[in-house]
């Protein structure tokens, strides 16, 4: 499973990336050699986008992920570690939240 998703996925952890470089070219090339991406999918992904950050949902019984919250941005320095928190807590609270209503 290529990508920050399979890596959250796999790990059953959050991670927050980055591009490391501006170029096009290059950036397919990071997706191919650093994140397992597929040569095809690779180029045929958003050039503009930066940043990216994955957060398991993990099924608290069966402590299996069920689940991937995916956000990516075109500013680099988007993730702050106040934006990275944030979207921590609230994908905490949307966890507590679906494990209430598709339980109870």
């Amino acid at each position: 499973m290529p990508g920050i998703i399979g890596k959250a996925y796999m790990e059953n952890d959050a991670f927050v990336a980055q591009r490391l470089s501006g170029d096009a070219d290059a950036y397919v090339a990071e997706l191919i050699d650093d994140w397992s991406y597929p040569p095809d999918l690779a180029a045929r992904l958003n050039p503009a986008i930066f940043a990216w950050m994955a957060v398991p949902f993990n099924d608290p019984v069966r402590r299996q992920v069920q689940g991937i919250l995916y956000v990516d941005s075109t500013d680099r320095d988007f993730f702050t570690d106040a934006r990275q928190d944030l979207i921590l807590q609230a994908s905490a609270g949307i966890a507590r939240f679906v494990v209430r209503r598709y339980t109870a």
